[in-house]
């Protein structure tokens, strides 16, 4: 079933723990620190204490490198309670600026250097 999944992924992505700054827009906003579990260039996966709500729109500050924020907006497409307390939460990028991807996409190249 993983197979599956990945097979169906438009962007392939790579373990690693960032601190991200979630921020939930709309009514209802809320900020939030999280961790990353994963990262590719057309979204991530992080790990909050609190559920951040099946497409809602947020705000994100990643931090890749020491003293390097990356900013993306984006939507909530996959919500789920993990063993424990923590939210499995993955977030398509909606919009991200030409340097940050740039950021993202030399991440990316350093960890996969034969994928592309």
């Amino acid at each position: 079933m993983a197979q599956t999944q990945l097979g169906r992924r438009r962007f392939p992505r790579i373990r690693t723990e960032n601190p991200v700054h979630v921020r939930k827009l709309g009514n209802e906003l809320c900020d939030t620190s999280a961790k990353t579990s994963s990262l590719g260039l057309g979204g991530c996966m992080f790990l909050a204490k609190e559920p951040v709500g099946y497409d809602a729109m947020v705000d994100l500050l990643i931090s890749v490198r020491p003293k390097q924020v990356i900013e993306a907006r984006g939507r909530v497409v996959y919500e789920a309670l993990r063993s424990g307390s923590d939210y499995e939460v993955g977030v398509e990028f909606l919009s991200i600026s030409e340097p940050d991807r740039k950021v993202l996409e030399s991440i990316f190249d350093e960890r996969h250097p034969d994928v592309g």
